[in-house]
């Protein structure tokens, strides 16, 4: 066999060989990190902080942790429980869309 048909082939050879190295390890990155996020435990979307309480039931400076659909209101059903007589018993429901909140009456 020619000497440089065999240098081509072994060019060859160690090109393939360094490609799927390189594949083989990006591949292994991308799994430690889908593993590593999986095992973080999950971020709140955000809190609501108690401004003011004129019965003082949750007290001033309370913060309630939100989900992306939380719902306000004197049921005891909902996420957040308003103690008053003006408020209805599912009066508003608090949602995450995109990177904002909306609020539905």
């Amino acid at each position: 066999m020619d000497p440089f048909l065999l240098t081509v082939w072994v060019v060859r050879l160690a090109f393939l060989g360094l490609l799927y190295l390189f594949l083989f390890r990006i591949a292994r990155a991308l799994i430690g990190d889908l593993r590593a996020a999986a095992r973080e435990p999950g971020t709140q979307l955000g809190r609501l902080v108690v401004v003011a309480s004129p019965s003082g039931e949750p007290e001033e400076g309370t913060s309630l942790g939100l989900d992306a659909i939380a719902t306000i209101g004197r049921d005891v059903n909902n996420a957040i429980v308003v103690e008053d007589q003006f408020v209805s018993a599912e009066h508003a429901i608090l949602t995450f869309r995109g990177r904002a909140w909306y609020v539905e009456d």
